[in-house]
């Protein structure tokens, strides 16, 4: 990863400009002085808006950090519940919820199955351990002549 440093650190890169509109054309970033970090905003109006740089628009925030970079690019497209699930509204909501409750119904069949499989071996270790027990007890019973 590259640092820049002086007024250099503080200028929002083209390539990430255009990288930044790529994934959606309502963000823009920017560098806040007073958090010293790099903000990214989304225009409230999205798509819609007809501004190129959303300078008079209404913006909301949507992410901070320190570093122009790649990672930051990747984190946002993973944050991208717009076009994951279709808007923020009430079916993306549900559509949301029904992601991460068949996420999550896949998750407990995987424990149920590692459990299940445990209890498997732990049953053929006991057999195991109880065939030998039963065995020495066999060679060395003395209430009964070899």
């Amino acid at each position: 990863m590259i640092y820049l440093v002086g007024e250099d650190a503080r200028s929002v890169p083209d390539w990430f400009k255009r990288r930044l509109r790529d994934i959606d054309r309502a963000l823009v970033c920017y560098y806040n002085p007073f958090k010293g970090e790099f903000c990214i905003d989304r225009c409230v109006k999205g798509s819609d808006c007809l501004s190129s740089d959303h300078v008079s628009c209404e913006k909301t925030n949507v992410l901070l950090f320190p570093h122009i970079g790649e990672a930051v690019l990747d984190k946002l497209k993973g944050m991208d519940a717009w076009t994951k699930f279709g808007g923020n509204d009430e079916a993306a909501l549900l559509r949301s919820r029904r992601e991460h409750e068949n996420a999550k119904a896949e998750h407990d069949e995987k424990v149920k199955a590692s459990i299940a499989e445990d209890f498997k071996h732990a049953t053929i270790d006991d057999k195991r351990q109880l065939q030998l027990a039963h065995h020495l007890i066999q060679q060395h019973d003395i209430a009964r002549v070899h």
